[in-house]
């Protein structure tokens, strides 16, 4: 297997967590093997809505949990608070998560200069990550996963922020065919758009004899 040098710094605000290990575990199921089959170098940077520790249970009460760094199998994932506003909605997100993780990312940067930065999510995560990758002159791959094009461009306040994310990225990924069909309806190019399926992980999920499985 070929090492290389790439470093990468993946962006998604759905990521496994030590409070939530399940939470977009397929993200890092990708990144994870991506990492390996390369040989590359990868941080996470997974922005948590800011909310503040408080004595009674409320339903953000796991965010305030989170802790600020963490290592889970072998990743080194980092999340920064972003401040999600009441009544101004989703049209705030991606500004709210470029400005809180900005300083982070520079500073990772200059301490190890990355090599390309992979956004999940086309809207904020994607749009956040463009404006990073345009200070720091990194080249940006955006991957669409569903509801960020099959629901948000229906938003008119989100729209031209997708539209915007996805002509000023380098590449996008789409998880199916129908995803990048939409895209390429909205005047992106299809040289641009890749289709990636999720994969299966093949040592977890096998066939077996049915009387075996009920069994189990």
């Amino acid at each position: 297997m070929l090492k290389t040098d790439l470093r990468v710094l993946t962006y998604t605000n759905l990521f496994p967590n030590h409070i939530k290990p399940n939470s977009g575990i397929f993200i890092k199921h990708r990144m994870k093997t991506f990492m390996n089959e390369a040989q590359a170098e990868l941080d996470v940077v997974a922005p948590v809505p800011y909310f503040p520790k408080l004595p009674w249970r409320t339903r953000w009460a796991d965010a305030s949990r989170i802790r600020r760094t963490e290592v889970l199998d072998g990743l080194r994932i980092y999340h920064p608070r972003y401040l999600v506003i009441p009544k101004l909605g989703m049209r705030t997100h991606g500004s709210a998560m470029y400005w809180a993780t900005r300083r982070l990312v520079c500073r990772l940067h200059r301490e190890r200069r990355y090599d390309l930065i992979d956004a999940h999510w086309i809207y904020p995560d994607g749009w956040a990550a463009v404006n990073l990758a345009k200070v720091l002159d990194l080249p940006v791959v955006l991957s669409a996963r569903g509801n960020d094009i099959n629901e948000y461009i229906d938003l008119p306040a989100i729209r031209p922020l997708i539209v915007w994310s996805l002509q000023q990225c380098d590449h996008i990924i789409s998880v199916c065919q129908a995803l990048k069909d939409m895209m390429v309806s909205l005047g992106i190019a299809e040289s641009k758009v890749s289709v990636v399926g999720n994969g299966v992980d093949v040592d977890t999920f096998y066939p077996i004899p049915k009387a075996e499985a009920r069994n189990r």
